[in-house]
């Protein structure tokens, strides 16, 4: 694997975890956590809606809607059983949703 891939992944999982609260009013379904998670990628990266649809979607697909919801995000790294799901995500995102890795290294 390239390291620019590496490394654009890595960041794009810490801008994930640096996401609020991925929960819309108290509603947890998966279509608000989804919006919320897309909302917060296009507004912390930059990404354009198709992008972060992609990106919040294989979010929901490696971590699960009720994991997402329940992430403390002000925890300095994400809960040990989530990493592996988290950075699989991540990296399928800039691999697969077209996301320039340089957009994610700030």
């Amino acid at each position: 694997m390239r390291r620019a891939t590496r490394t654009a992944a890595a960041v794009a999982l810490l801008a994930v975890l640096t996401l609020p609260a991925c929960s819309s009013g108290g509603d947890d379904s998966p279509e608000a956590v989804r919006a919320d998670l897309s909302d917060e990628l296009q507004e912390q990266l930059g990404l354009d809606d198709e992008q972060a649809d992609c990106f919040a979607d294989l979010l929901i697909e490696e971590v699960g809607t009720d994991e997402l919801a329940d992430i403390d995000v002000s925890a300095a790294e994400p809960p040990e059983g989530l990493q592996p799901e988290l950075a699989a995500a991540s990296l399928a995102a800039v691999e697969e949703c077209d996301i320039d890795a340089s957009a994610l290294a700030g």
